[in-house]
């Protein structure tokens, strides 16, 4: 077996679920012995993001530094409450430049109604809760953002 032969490869991939998968469990065991619910540790988990950049981005920089004070909305278009989440991440980034989002997602993703309200919570996490409730997910790429249907659940 080479050493990048495919069964090698596979065999990588599946330690990196079973270490992903043991993160998870970790994560809720020491949630319930906290007090929190295993949401909520969800919720206050750093984003599974992947990265088709190094994780020092000038984009990974701004979702994670930019924060949004408040953002509530009721029963609005997914697609007019990300260009609400945009515009509030250039108003509040000291160099108004905010980030430059992609949509390569079906239309129908981000014509379905949503209520979110946030307060206090940085691009990326109001990004990756906005996308959890439309059944989308994201990448960061080194210029943008990408948005797009979730290949799993």
């Amino acid at each position: 077996m080479g050493r990048h032969s495919p069964e090698r490869i596979k065999q990588g991939r599946m330690h990196a679920l079973v270490f992903v998968a043991l993160a998870v469990c970790a994560a809720t065991w020491a949630a319930a012995y906290a007090g929190d619910t295993p949401a909520k540790a969800a919720l206050a988990a750093k984003p599974a993001v992947r990265e088709l950049k190094p994780a020092n981005s000038a984009v990974r920089t701004k979702l994670e530094t930019i924060v949004i004070p408040t953002l509530t909305v009721e029963e609005l278009p997914a697609r007019q409450v990300f260009e609400l989440l945009i515009q509030a991440g250039r108003e509040n980034d000291p160099d108004k430049i905010g980030v430059n989002v992609f949509f390569k997602c079906p239309r129908s993703a981000l014509e379905k109604r949503v209520t979110v309200a946030f307060d206090k919570i940085t691009l990326g996490n109001a990004l990756l809760n906005l996308c959890k409730v439309c059944g989308l997910d994201y990448t960061i790429e080194e210029f943008a953002v990408s948005v797009f249907a979730k290949t799993q659940p």
